[in-house]
C-alpha cells in the first residue's frame, strides 16, 4: 500500500465512491454535495482529469456504481424517487440517464458487475430483501 491520499480536484461526497477501469483509464464517481453524479478519471500517467459532473442531469442520495460491458461503461444510481437508472458511456458520448426496466426501487445504491457476459445489478428493496435485475442482450 502506499498510504492515502486525497484524490485531486477537491471533490466532496456523501457517500461512497464508485469505480471501474475503463479502456486504460481509472474512473471514480462520486455522489457530490449537491446529490449529483461527479467524475472523475485517472490515466496511466498518473495524471487525473478532475470532476465534471456525468452529462444528463442525474440525481442521486446514495453511492454510484459502474460496469464495463460490451466496450461500454454503464454507470448506475439510485434515483431520488428510489429508482434504479443506468448511463452508458458509448464511443466517448454518454447516452443519458434511463431507469433500468422493472419498476425496481431501492434505498441504497445499486451493485452493478459483468458477470457471465450479462449485466448483474443487485439492490436492497425496500423490504431489506435482496433483489437482482439481469440485462438480457
Amino acid at each position: 500500500w502506499s498510504g492515502w491520499q486525497e484524490v485531486p480536484g477537491g471533490g466532496l461526497t456523501l457517500s461512497g465512491p464508485g469505480a471501474v477501469s475503463y479502456r486504460g483509464f481509472l474512473y471514480l464517481f462520486v455522489r457530490g454535495t449537491d446529490d449529483r453524479i461527479y467524475v472523475n478519471r485517472l490515466s496511466p500517467l498518473g495524471t487525473w482529469s478532475g470532476w465534471s459532473e456525468v452529462p444528463g442531469g442525474g440525481r442521486t442520495p446514495s453511492e454510484p456504481d459502474a460496469t464495463v460491458f460490451r466496450g461500454n461503461l454503464h454507470l448506475y444510481v439510485r434515483g431520488t424517487d428510489n429508482g434504479i437508472y443506468e448511463n452508458i458511456l458509448f464511443r466517448d458520448i454518454w447516452q443519458g440517464w434511463r431507469e433500468v426496466p422493472g419498476q425496481g426501487r431501492t434505498p441504497s445504491g445499486p451493485a452493478a458487475e459483468n458477470f457471465d457476459g450479462t449485466i448483474w445489478l443487485v439492490v436492497r428493496g425496500l423490504d431489506d430483501g435482496l433483489w437482482f435485475n439481469v440485462k438480457v442482450f
